[in-house]
């Protein structure tokens, strides 16, 4: 689904395959920014503690379902579009 809407894409090794490195090491090592993890059978929710457990240790953003994928890339694009600042909610009411 990544690779047919322009992403590229590395598939690396799961948790539970036992091949190295998987997901836990490229978390651990730097090299992922950010997680989408849907697990959908027994295995893959085994996987999933460990995987969010490692993300929380290394401040990673972590999303489990596709609506939060979603919101979280929208997000992201719309950052990448414009600049963007922070405000303080009470300069939000006073624009109204």
């Amino acid at each position: 689904m990544l690779e047919l809407h322009g992403l590229e894409v590395e598939v690396i090794n799961k948790v539970g395959e036992g091949y190295r490195p998987n997901v836990i090491d490229l978390m651990r090592q730097g090299e992922i920014a950010l997680v989408f993890n849907t697990p959908e059978d027994g295995r893959a929710r085994k996987d999933s503690s460990l995987i969010r457990r490692t993300a929380v240790m290394q401040n990673i953003p972590y999303c489990t379902t596709s609506e939060g994928a979603r919101a979280a890339i929208s997000g992201i694009e719309a950052m990448r579009k414009s600049e963007h600042t922070v405000r303080t909610l009470q300069e939000y009411h006073r624009d109204r």
